[in-house]
């Protein structure tokens, strides 16, 4: 396939040695090496900016106001290996599909390559050749087609022991266990059930809890001023010391 699209161009069957020429592989890329870059089919590789497209015709200040041949200046086409399995793939369908192209069962496994072509100067490392005589040496710098590999994709396996981990982390967070133990206490432990709820969910009365409060606020203010015996509304160590020695 190209980059970004869903159009298979070749299928290899499950089981079948992958062989592909360059020429295969220029041909689906759309590129011909004789046409110049800036004509059909190669335009629609061409570099966006406008600085990148001068480059493309030579160096800063020597342009020649032309844009070479792929197969003068070379290319690079990246290869993007990307591996699915259980139909994860864009395109796939099920196996029940129309077109045996499309059809994957859910746990095999496929491989697409991707193809995202870029028409540039590229060449190799530069070589220098000497004479035995000195003042004579020889540069010599080949330009080519740069295949760059790379791979990605998703695959996945059922792995028992991490889902049901999952799921154990999944209801202690929710403090399933607690809500449990809190309803079975509460409704299925027949005569004792009222027992527990009436601790677990304890009733409160706002006028008794005021009046309790106030009967606490009393005696702590009477026990406070036994205390204090300087009359100061301060206790202090000497007559804390008083009260633990009594």
């Amino acid at each position: 396939r190209m980059k970004d699209s869903l159009v298979d161009l070749k299928v290899y069957p499950e089981g079948e040695d992958v062989h592909m020429t360059l020429g295969e592989v220029l041909g689906w890329a759309q590129v011909d090496l004789d046409r110049p870059m800036d004509q059909a089919p190669n335009d629609q590789w061409l570099p966006t900016g406008q600085v990148a497209r001068e480059l493309l015709q030579g160096p800063a200040g020597v342009a020649s106001g032309t844009f070479p041949t792929p197969r003068t200046s070379g290319m690079v086409i990246d290869v993007d290996l990307k591996y699915y399995n259980y139909r994860q793939a864009p395109g796939m369908t099920s196996a029940n599909s129309a077109d045996p192209n499309s059809r994957v069962q859910s746990s095999t496994t496929v491989c697409i390559m991707e193809l995202d072509p870029h028409l540039r100067w590229t060449n190799s490392d530069i070589q220098t050749e000497m004479y035995s005589d000195i003042d004579n040496y020889q540069h010599t710098q080949s330009y080519g087609i740069q295949l760059t590999a790379t791979s990605s994709g998703f695959i996945g396996r059922f792995n028992l022991g991490l889902f049901i981990g999952n799921i154990v982390n999944g209801l202690v967070l929710m403090s399933v266990a607690t809500l449990a133990v809190t309803f079975i206490a509460s409704y299925m432990m027949g005569l004792k059930s009222p027992f527990f709820k009436s601790f677990i969910q304890e009733r409160a009365d706002f006028s008794e809890e005021y009046a309790r409060f106030a009967a606490q606020l009393i005696a702590a203010t009477s026990i406070f001023d036994q205390l204090d015996t300087s009359k100061d509304e301060y206790l202090s160590q000497e007559e804390l010391y008083k009260m633990v020695r009594q």
